[in-house]
């Protein structure tokens, strides 16, 4: 009789589980795409090149002073990693988030850095796996 008590308990606590666990996975599915826009400020705050690069596709449109080319999701975590050595980040504030005619999301924001001041625009796709496609520093 105890065995059995034991036994109807165990199964309730995993059931409990399995159900704490597929509520909250899918609440950070649901909450992805924001999330994106919340990883993206905090790696390029922090300077973290590959942070960033994790929130890329397999290429990525990269520019420099106007200067942009389609690259490997590799290459873009490289050149940003010599770009933050050069410009430690201080500070980001964001100036602007919205969704262009295309339907990619945006973020254009300005990174205070130790060489100076640069406007950043970030262009992604919104989906399941949602994914950065283009970014943009320009020296302000």
């Amino acid at each position: 009789m105890v065995f059995l008590f034991f036994e109807s308990i165990c199964k309730i606590v995993k059931l409990k589980s399995i159900l704490f666990l597929f509520y909250f996975g899918s609440m950070l599915g649901f909450s992805q795409g924001n999330g994106i826009l919340e990883r993206t400020k905090l790696s390029l705050k922090l300077g973290n090149s590959q942070k960033l690069s994790q929130l890329m596709g397999e290429k990525i449109q990269l520019g420099f002073e106007g200067e942009a080319k389609m690259v490997s999701q590799k290459e873009a975590e490289s050149k940003l990693s010599e770009f933050f050595k050069s410009n430690a980040p201080s500070e980001l504030n964001q100036l602007f988030q919205g969704q262009s005619k295309d339907g990619k999301q945006y973020l254009i924001c300005k990174l205070k850095t130790a060489g100076g001041d640069f406007r950043i625009s970030i262009y992604w796709q919104e989906g399941t796996n949602s994914q950065i496609v283009s970014m943009d520093f320009s020296k302000e």
